[in-house]
């Protein structure tokens, strides 16, 4: 199984723009065969909390059905970043595409306190992806969470992938967390970051793959967009930029 993680530049409430852009990325990983691919943390706006509400997108929005075919082509499993309608208001979600299958959308259930004042918490699709169904997810600050990536490794997850938007500060942080969650559970996780400026953020990049002892084995730069591919029958990675 190939995982690939996307390292994308938002561009501030442009949805139409930024899905040309999840194109392009999707695009130059499809020759590598890969399996499982996911950008970032509401790519398809940006982190943009007071335009989420106006912003919201659904999973089945016609939108996305050119993500879809690409899917069920490739057999392909796909996980973009969007604000998705929930109940009484807006959640911080991760559209899931799978090969000839009804999409789904996992909602961030552990909100930051920053978040709280524009984006519900929301019980929600909390499966394991994957072709062999072994692939945990979560939402940026989630990965603080014990309890979230405890249930992920209860469920059997093998591997655990986290969408964020990161700030320098931030993504030392979580280097340091993705690895004790790697110990813990003795799995390989990821974090996929975007980069540039990104409403209140300026999001560092730094997209990376920690082994199951929690050393780090690959990341990429704090500037670039492109993909970093993870093979998990070889345990090589490697990189890809869009413009080098």
């Amino acid at each position: 199984m190939k995982i690939c993680l996307a390292q994308i530049r938002p561009h501030k409430g442009d949805i139409m723009l930024n899905l040309e852009n999840h194109h392009k990325l999707v695009d130059m990983a499809l020759p590598h065969e890969i399996d499982v691919m996911v950008f970032p943390e509401l790519s398809v706006t940006g982190y943009e909390p007071e335009l989420a509400e106006s912003l919201k997108i659904a999973q089945d929005d016609d939108r996305f059905d050119f993500l879809q075919t690409l899917c069920d082509r490739f057999g392909l499993t796909l996980g973009i970043g969007a604000p998705v309608p929930v109940q009484h208001g807006c959640g911080i979600g991760m559209v899931v595409f799978q090969p000839r299958h009804v999409r789904n959308t996992y909602v961030k259930k552990y909100l930051h306190e920053s978040e709280t004042p524009y984006f519900l918490s929301h019980e929600s699709f909390t499966g394991l992806v994957g072709p062999q169904k072994n692939i945990g997810l979560g939402i940026c600050y989630e990965m603080t969470i014990d309890d979230h990536s405890d249930t992920l490794a209860t469920k059997g997850a093998k591997y655990y992938i986290n969408s964020s938007v990161k700030s320098q500060v931030s993504l030392e942080r979580s280097y340091q967390r993705m690895s004790q969650i790697a110990k813990k559970h003795r799995i390989k996780t990821f974090l996929s970051n975007s980069v540039g400026k990104t409403g209140p953020y300026d999001s560092v990049g730094g997209s990376a793959v920690w082994d199951e002892d929690g050393s780090l084995l690959l990341s990429m730069d704090h500037y670039s967009e492109g993909i970093l591919i993870y093979d998990t029958k070889t345990g090589q990675s490697v990189i890809h930029l869009l413009n080098p």
